[in-house]
């Protein structure tokens, strides 16, 4: 049987990828499911590597480079006269808030303290931060 690393987060009483509840009927994970949740993920993923190069600093410089690239061209059609929807007009006036976010993520982010956070080994999250997992995990369910 197949583990599902976020049965506890998400209140699911079997230990398989079936009977998931409905989501609206979860409340917010406790600390104890969410330490049962790290000792699954343990479980899962075995043993961690010791720290590396931060992936996803490296991801998000390129995303950010894409953005402003992308905001500045979207900008260029609207001042042009051609339609923009609304979620890239919302890019277009929020230009430098998606700024200040990417550089406070750097300021408080910074490489050297990624190099001494544990990697995963194994799976498709192998290379990410063991604490990137349980994050995600945590925020989205």
């Amino acid at each position: 049987m197949l583990l599902n690393p976020l049965r506890h987060l998400t209140g699911a009483r079997s230990a398989d990828w079936s009977g998931q509840p409905d989501r609206a009927m979860v409340s917010p994970a406790t600390l104890e499911q969410i330490l049962a949740h790290a000792h699954d993920l343990a479980i899962l993923h075995g043993e961690v590597a010791p720290g590396g190069p931060n992936q996803l600093l490296r991801g998000l410089r390129i995303s950010a480079q894409n953005l402003v690239y992308d905001s500045e061209e979207l900008a260029d059609d609207g001042r042009a006269g051609r339609r923009v929807p609304p979620a890239a007009a919302w890019l277009v006036d929020n230009r430098q808030l998606v700024r200040s976010q990417v550089l406070a993520i750097r300021r408080n982010f910074p490489e050297a303290y990624s190099r001494r956070l544990p990697r995963l080994q194994r799976g498709s999250d192998a290379g990410l931060p063991r604490i990137f997992i349980m994050a995600r995990d945590y925020i989205t369910f």
